[in-house]
């Protein structure tokens, strides 16, 4: 009888095994899962850091092109001149004069370029508006001697005295160094009429040259055209 001791004993499991493949099953599908979510977090934010940057490339390059768009035409201009007058060997004062007004234009872009640069940069202060916009306190730090309001709330700069200076001269250095990237009107004047000499300058010799008149309507346009 041999059958009798294949009949399990009272209290055993016969689904063991099928029991032990689901509980693997299901494990290996959860760290499949969790495989999957670390995967899609992790592309995500590769696409994330790929989208800010383009974002902040698209913006560089659309300010730099309106700003730097003018003075480049100007000197791919003069540039083409400096060439057109060694092909026809005009006289070397006429050429002397493209060369030092390609100069004078080439010290222009740099200063625009550096100025542009400058803009660019992310001041202390709004990366502190950024860190208090999402909900990050600033660590409270004492008073020092340095400070405008002593523990009792005194101000010193209402105070008078040498302390008051110095607490002034640091509040109107910290506030202009706030005041962001946007060019001034005034700064924005200048660099027109620096640019709007150097425009009609080309345009004289330009009519000097006896070249096309489409070229001078061009440089008009220049002329007119917003920085």
């Amino acid at each position: 009888m041999s059958w009798v001791k294949a009949v399990p004993s009272f209290g055993e499991d016969v689904f063991d095994e099928d029991m032990d493949d689901v509980n693997l099953q299901q494990k290996e599908w959860k760290s499949n899962m969790e495989k999957r979510i670390k995967d899609g977090y992790r592309d995500g934010m590769d696409a994330g850091k790929e989208a800010s940057l383009q974002h902040g490339f698209n913006q560089g390059y659309k300010e730099g092109a309106s700003r730097m768009g003018v003075i480049g035409q100007l000197k791919g201009i003069l540039s083409a001149l400096q060439s057109w007058c060694q092909l026809q060997k005009k006289d070397s004062n006429t050429t002397a004069r493209v060369s030092h007004l390609l100069q004078e234009v080439d010290q222009q872009e740099e200063r625009m370029t550096e100025k542009l640069k400058n803009c660019q940069q992310t001041h202390m202060g709004e990366l502190t508006d950024i860190v208090e916009d999402i909900g990050i306190a600033k660590p409270t730090q004492e008073p020092d001697s340095e400070s405008c309001s002593n523990p009792k709330g005194t101000d010193y700069c209402k105070s008078g005295g040498e302390a008051g200076k110095n607490c002034c001269k640091s509040q109107s250095t910290s506030s202009g160094s706030h005041k962001g990237c946007q060019p001034s009107s005034e700064t924005v004047n200048v660099t027109q009429q620096n640019l709007g000499q150097l425009l009609r300058q080309c345009i004289d010799l330009v009519g000097e040259l006896g070249l096309p008149a489409e070229l001078m309507q061009h440089i008009h346009q220049l002329i007119s055209t917003p920085l």
